[in-house]
């Protein structure tokens, strides 16, 4: 685990996720998987609530979608490194929609794990990520 997940970064008000919709306290992000000298990092759009359960990236029903996938083409999820552009899952009631604020205010984490990480591929899913 990278030593970044210590940072308060991770438990963030930025935006109107902000972590609060759930407890009224503030929720810790989704925290990535994966070595840390990955070569390839896989960069999803948003955690769902099984993510959010977990506290784990692509989790339940997409998780089953991505390991078939990357089995597919020769790839093993636990060799790459695996995280979110936005990083906590937006309220049911918001049918997983994110705000270009709610990106935003993500984009600093996710910089922050692209540098350390330094992949040599990166694997957007999905439009707005790449």
């Amino acid at each position: 685990m990278l030593d970044i997940y210590n940072r308060t970064e991770w438990f963030c008000d930025r935006c109107d996720l902000g972590c609060h919709w759930q407890s009224g306290h503030p929720e810790p992000a989704i925290l990535a998987e994966g070595p840390e000298d990955a070569e390839i990092m896989i960069i999803g759009y948003r955690p769902n609530l099984a993510d959010a359960h977990s506290l784990r990236p692509f989790q339940g029903d997409d998780g089953l979608v991505l390991d078939r996938e990357l089995h597919n083409v020769g790839l093993d999820r636990t060799t790459c490194y695996s995280t979110y552009m936005v990083k906590h899952a937006p309220p049911p009631a918001k049918k997983g929609k994110v705000t270009p604020k709610q990106i935003e205010a993500c984009a600093a984490l996710l910089k922050i794990e692209i540098d350390i990480v330094k992949p040599k591929l990166i694997i957007a899913l999905g439009g707005a990520v790449a």
